[in-house]
């Protein structure tokens, strides 16, 4: 990743740091409960959360294993997750660092997880290997994340409305485009499940770094979701709600181990 490329993401997700933190508390315990539960953490692991944002995962998974460590991009991240963990019951170790050069050495980590990160990084594969490097032959890799629809249109429709949220390119992957992903990163892939997350346009459009400061997107944003309410694009199925529009989105919880 360039210098430029770095603090252009950086810069992105400082303007929504505390936004982010609040919301995703908010919206997101029952679904974090759900996945550390489907992870099952051991006592004897060591984890690592890349691209922790606020780390609510990694405190969940905290109380659980030997050792949680949490690195992100953006230091501001890493100062809220830091704050956040004043009144969490497990104790996690924080970095800033770069996830296509992972801080720690190779196999350090019996468990690494990644939530919500894929459609930002430039070079997911890389992003893979990098978690594969840190992690035990015998080791798992948990990715959850947001999975676009197989049909063309629909998977475009979807990443120009993300594309459109920042300033920065969102590429968000469809299975098949995941299972080819972890089949050139060597990895296999264990177990998967599905599901359906719902998402109301106010929230969504506070996580959006470009719109919030900007009415023109946040405009167009609107009419992309309302243009669709009466077909299919985007695989979104909105529909009007006490004054908001409500959409969903579909998750991937993906568990992968390295190839034999």
């Amino acid at each position: 990743m360039t210098l430029r490329l770095r603090r252009a993401i950086e810069r992105e997700f400082d303007c929504i740091s505390s936004d982010y933190s609040r919301l995703s508390a908010q919206r997101a315990k029952r679904e974090i409960r759900e996945v550390a539960a489907w992870i099952a953490p051991r006592r004897d692991e060591w984890a690592l959360d890349a691209a922790c944002g606020p780390a609510r995962l990694a405190q969940a998974l905290a109380p659980r294993v030997e050792r949680m460590c949490g690195v992100d991009l953006c230091a501001s991240m890493i100062r809220l997750a830091r704050e956040c963990q004043l009144h969490s019951a497990g104790s996690v170790l924080f970095a800033v660092g770069d996830v296509e050069r992972l801080p720690y050495r190779s196999r350090s980590f019996h468990l690494a997880t990644c939530a919500y990160a894929f459609a930002n990084f430039p070079d997911p594969l890389k992003v893979l290997q990098e978690l594969a490097r840190v992690t035990r032959r015998d080791g798992r890799i948990a990715i959850v994340d947001l999975v676009a629809p197989e049909d063309p249109a629909q998977r475009g429709f979807l990443c120009r409305l993300e594309t459109l949220r920042g300033h920065l390119p969102a590429r968000i992957l469809s299975r098949s485009e995941f299972d080819a992903l972890f089949r050139r990163a060597g990895l296999l892939l264990e177990s998967c499940r599905f599901a359906r997350r719902r998402r109301r346009f106010r929230d969504w459009l506070r996580l959006s770094p470009a719109a919030i400061r900007d009415p023109r997107r946040a405009h167009r944003l609107r009419r992309m979701l309302l243009d669709s309410l009466d077909g299919h694009r985007g695989g979104l199925a909105p529909r009007r709600l006490d004054g908001d529009i409500v959409f969903h989105h579909t998750t991937g919880w993906f568990m992968l181990r390295a190839a034999p």
